[in-house]
């Protein structure tokens, strides 16, 4: 009796375990991919989003690293809330959270990061996507949800000529890949690994 009860809660862990990543599947499913073209204008792709409170300000940029030596947020860039995933059904679920974070005036420097919050705190972050450039190059990086549910990162950097802003050429970046965990951490997955054949 004692095995079954044992087997009998196995069973429902792992179903909840696995509806609760489907959950996140299916909610991304309808945001990604994202690409230059999203973040050239969030304003349009996500006209929910939405400002963080300032205690959640404060825990995005510490988790995704903005924070300098002394742990002051530096001024001018800002961050917004621009959709969010449930990752289950207990009270309160864990919450996967897209946040886009926008370089100060003048800059193209523009990320976007997916967190996990356990209530108000930040269990897991990767960037998923960024757009940043200079005067010699233009680095790109973008996410696609694939079949077996892994978050395909991909980057491309476009170089040119600082003096001519002529182009010279375009390299293909190392990709990788995120999938989430039973505990709603992301496992990382490295170059041809992370392409998701479905299987």
């Amino acid at each position: 009796m004692l095995r079954l009860a044992r087997l009998f809660r196995l069973i429902v862990l792992a179903f909840f375990t696995a509806s609760s990543i489907s959950l996140a599947q299916d909610c991304l499913s309808t945001e990604l991919p994202i690409g230059e073209t999203e973040l050239m204008d969030v304003g349009k792709r996500w006209k929910g989003a939405t400002n963080p409170s300032e205690d959640f300000r404060v825990r995005y940029f510490t988790a995704c690293g903005y924070v300098d030596s002394t742990g002051a947020i530096p001024s001018g860039i800002k961050v917004k809330e621009l959709f969010r995933c449930p990752l289950g059904s207990e009270a309160p679920p864990d919450t996967l959270v897209a946040l886009y974070f926008k370089g100060k005036e003048g800059d193209k420097d523009e990320s976007l990061y997916l967190v996990v919050m356990r209530d108000t705190a930040v269990i897991a972050q990767s960037m998923v996507a960024q757009l940043l450039t200079s005067c010699d190059a233009t680095y790109l990086s973008g996410c696609s949800l694939q079949p077996d549910g892994t978050i395909l990162v991909q980057a491309l950097k476009h170089t040119f000529d600082c003096d001519t802003d002529a182009f010279i050429e375009t390299t293909k970046l190392p990709s990788f890949g995120l999938r989430i965990r039973e505990d709603h951490t992301f496992e990382l997955i490295l170059n041809d690994a992370a392409q998701g054949d479905g299987e």
